[in-house]
């Protein structure tokens, strides 16, 4: 493909455990997967009378499946569009009725493990996107159900299979990867059972990750992608019986702890066990350090963790100093430290932190909350800050001398350290708030440096008697 663009996504897909530094070029969900999304999950027919309607999201970011049984009732609903939650408007559709992909059937919304699915019946029902041109290297990835495991079946394709850049059966109960050579990537699967699925596509360094358990690297061959057809090899052809859950596309090979992160993170919200990952149950008590706490035991340096909305059950406590790879905080979730915890990987804290201690991130920081205590960015490689965050102590030591780009305006309460690294500022402020009159946020030593590329810049808050004895910033 001749002058194949990336295309960047306008939405972060933070609600997946990712930052803006991985863009996404589609992302079909019946969950919501970014907090900057406002759209629905899926437009549904019903059966009764072929009237359509969009079904969206539970305040919690579920799909409203009481809106959609409701609108359903105890009919048949038939999913015409899929919504594109990265910004970019690439909906899958079908208009044709016969087409269309279940999600209610006799008033039962479809399920694989516990979250909904759109059923693909192996016969005639597909779904595509409008088309987008990538060259390799990207990724494709995905939640998937498979149902039957017949033999030179597509899940996964360019629309119109043109070019065939598809993730297929050869074989009973294998899943290839292929890109104009048969000696792709393969893995086996259970029939049943479901799968988060990892393509990337590079040459001969392409593998499959299935449960976050990659396949030897392998050459699929060098085609791109023109957009995404959904169960079928061209829309009219080689159908497979699929339930899918979740479907989001990146410009570029994924790092190892990118891919880590969105694959422990739908590993958690869709029930499947992914090695080297862990979900807080709150069962016995609120102790971090109690493996009884969690899914598959205590996260440390290489486990990462997800900590959903467990209430009325407890949320963790670090009374002692912690270690994980990625974390993950949902919305409604919370997570209290009285002692330190080093982040090997990314944080994305989509709840609330109580930070009594030190919290040290050596990879990217996703956040729009309060955060107290001190919170330091201490990578070795570039690291990203994304989020309308409000900091008390604040440190920059990046021991690689790497740049720490600001991606939105922030605000630091008492101290700003910039120890190692580079700052820099993008287009967003950076504000040293005021909390007093006696009290407003410096910025210490700057060891490291600054830049300002673009717009943004330091605004210092003061705050000041007025002669009636009342204050104003």
């Amino acid at each position: 493909m001749v002058g194949a663009v990336p295309v960047q996504a306008q939405n972060t897909l933070d609600k997946a455990g990712l930052t803006n530094a991985t863009p996404a070029t589609v992302a079909y969900s019946v969950r919501q997967l970014s907090s900057s999304y406002a759209g629905k999950a899926l437009q549904v027919r019903r059966s009764s009378d072929n009237t359509t309607q969009d079904i969206g999201f539970t305040a919690n970011g579920d799909l409203d499946t009481s809106a959609l049984k409701t609108f359903v009732g105890s009919g048949n609903g038939y999913v015409t569009t899929w919504y594109d939650q990265s910004g970019n408007a690439r909906n899958a559709t079908q208009t044709n009725t016969s087409q269309q992909p279940a999600l209610v059937l006799s008033g039962v919304v479809q399920r694989a493990n516990t979250q909904p699915a759109v059923v693909f019946d192996g016969v005639s029902q597909t779904m595509a996107s409008s088309t987008f041109s990538l060259n390799q290297a990207f990724t494709r990835n995905s939640v998937t159900q498979f149902l039957s495991n017949n033999t030179t079946l597509h899940y996964y394709n360019n629309v119109g299979g043109n070019p065939n850049t598809g993730l297929m059966s050869f074989t009973n109960n294998k899943t290839s990867m292929y890109a104009g050579n048969t000696g792709g990537p393969t893995q086996t699967f259970t029939t049943g059972s479901q799968y988060v699925l990892t393509e990337e596509f590079n040459g001969a360094n392409s593998f499959l990750a299935l449960n976050g358990t990659s396949s030897p690297t392998a050459n699929p061959g060098t085609t791109g992608l023109n957009g995404i057809q959904i169960a079928s090899y061209n829309g009219s052809s080689y159908y497979s019986n699929i339930a899918v859950s979740e479907i989001t596309i990146f410009p570029q090979a994924l790092s190892t702890s990118d891919r880590q992160t969105i694959e422990n993170n739908q590993g958690a919200y869709y029930s499947i066990s992914t090695p080297g990952s862990t979900t807080w149950t709150g069962t016995l008590s609120s102790d971090w350090s109690n493996t009884g706490n969690w899914s598959n035991g205590v996260p440390t340096a290489t486990i990462s963790a997800t900590i959903p909305n467990v209430s009325p059950l407890a949320f963790p406590i670090i009374g002692a100093a912690a270690q994980v790879n990625n974390i993950t905080i949902n919305s409604g979730a919370s997570l209290t430290l009285n002692n330190s915890l080093q982040v090997a990987g990314n944080l994305v804290n989509n709840g609330t932190i109580t930070n009594n201690n030190t919290l040290s991130i050596a990879g990217n920081l996703s956040n729009s909350s309060s955060i107290g205590g001190t919170v330091v960015l201490n990578g070795t490689a570039a690291q990203s800050i994304t989020g309308t965050g409000t900091y008390n102590s604040f440190t920059l030591n990046n021991s690689g001398g790497n740049i720490i780009t600001l991606n939105n305006p922030i605000r630091i309460t008492q101290l700003l350290t910039i120890s190692a690294g580079t700052l820099n500022l993008n287009n967003s402020d950076i504000t040293l708030g005021s909390t007093s009159i006696a009290n407003t946020a410096q910025i210490g030593p700057v060891s490291g440096s600054i830049i300002y590329p673009g717009t943004g810049r330091f605004v210092v808050e003061r705050i000041i008697a007025k002669a009636d004895g009342t204050q104003s910033v």
